[in-house]
């Protein structure tokens, strides 16, 4: 199958954060990868709170389900390096290491809010 970026925005090539090739490839068209960014863009606050409430619960089990789906996601809109801040903490989780959870997590909630704002503005500069 060939893809073609052409039919994405010019804003979805400006952030480094986002691999719109991978994202293609990965989603199969540009028209799918686009429904992708909003979809995952849509689900950042209720993540972001699930998280929370999981670190407050002590609920590492929840906690490393919820950011391995993260990451899964993540890797489909070409975010690896994103895909590396949560898989660090989803290895934490899963050694059931509460202290670094609670010391990593902050940072990888602000470099997810930060990509939803860049795919807010991707997706607000197509026609």
């Amino acid at each position: 199958m060939e893809r073609d970026l052409s039919k994405l925005p010019a804003a979805a090539f400006d952030h480094p954060e986002l691999d719109p090739a991978v994202g293609v490839d990965y989603c199969g068209s540009a028209e799918d990868f686009l429904f992708i960014l909003k979809t995952y863009q849509e689900s950042i606050e209720g993540r972001v709170a699930q998280i929370e409430a999981d670190i407050e619960a002590g609920d590492l089990e929840a906690l490393t389900l919820v950011v391995h789906s993260l990451k899964s996601s993540s890797r489909a809109i070409g975010a690896e390096a994103f895909v590396a801040t949560a898989k660090a903490l989803e290895e934490a989780g899963k050694q059931g290491d509460l202290e670094a959870v609670r010391r990593d997590a902050p940072a990888l909630l602000d470099e997810y809010r930060k990509l939803g704002d860049i795919i807010k503005s991707i997706l607000d500069s197509c026609p």
